[in-house]
């Protein structure tokens, strides 16, 4: 990493349970710091995008050097940033040509329902969880093709 862009170079973590290590870019990016993985209940479908693959078991695998753009409509609060990295990545693949994209319905509705569990998990507020939630529910259709 360069640290182009970077406006905190200290290496922050975010998450009660397997924490994901960051670094805050401008204009509300991050990007991973260390490889991380987080285990999904997206089964059967392997698949791989640039720095996101995706296991047969479901274990979603994300490459130190991913940016992504945080909790979109939100605020980035710290409580925030590992659903929405997990999310995002999950967003990437079935929006890339393969598996997943064929399944795009279901692993869309399965991204935005654990949007909202790691956000729980996580200390986000239910009311701003839901919020989140419903923003990337209902929003998303704004970025599809």
């Amino acid at each position: 990493m360069s640290g182009e862009g970077v406006q905190n170079k200290r290496e922050l973590h975010a998450g009660k349970e397997n924490p994901c290590f960051y670094v805050k870019l401008k204009r509300r990016f991050f990007q991973l710091t260390q490889d991380y993985s987080f285990q999904t209940d997206v089964k059967g479908l392997p698949c791989e995008y640039k720095q996101i693959a995706l296991d047969e078991d479901g274990m979603l695998h994300i490459k130190a050097g991913y940016r992504w753009n945080g909790p979109t409509g939100s605020p980035a609060y710290k409580e925030m940033i590992r659903g929405s990295l997990v999310h995002d990545a999950l967003y990437v693949l079935f929006s890339s040509k393969g598996p997943l994209h064929k399944n795009r319905p279901q692993v869309k509705r399965y991204a935005d329902k654990m949007l909202f569990d790691v956000f729980i998990i996580d200390g986000v507020s239910r009311w701003l969880a839901n919020m989140t939630f419903y923003g990337a529910r209902d929003g998303s259709w704004l970025f599809e093709n």
